[in-house]
């Protein structure tokens, strides 16, 4: 999932199993939206996605953030998770 903040010139890729869940939700409460593509396909969408929207131009100077986590940790709870 890709969120966005005008106000504050930032974009936040959500990476599945990364805190993804509380982090759009402390985002939401502070100004963020998530981009219209998101909603088309079912969240996951990435950078080259980004770069195809027709505002790139006014995008392109904002900063890019995401989390990610230890890759054991993560394939340890995908194991869990299944």
């Amino acid at each position: 999932m890709v969120m966005i903040c005008h106000k504050r010139k930032i974009i936040c890729l959500l990476i599945p199993k990364n805190a993804s869940s509380t982090l759009k939700y402390a985002l939401k409460k502070n100004g963020f939206e998530t981009l219209p593509m998101c909603k088309k396909k079912l969240g996951h969408a990435t950078l080259s996605d980004i770069k195809q929207l027709r505002n790139y131009d006014t995008i392109s100077n904002y900063t890019i953030l995401s989390v990610i986590r230890n890759p054991e940790d993560r394939s340890q709870s995908l194991w869990n998770h299944f």
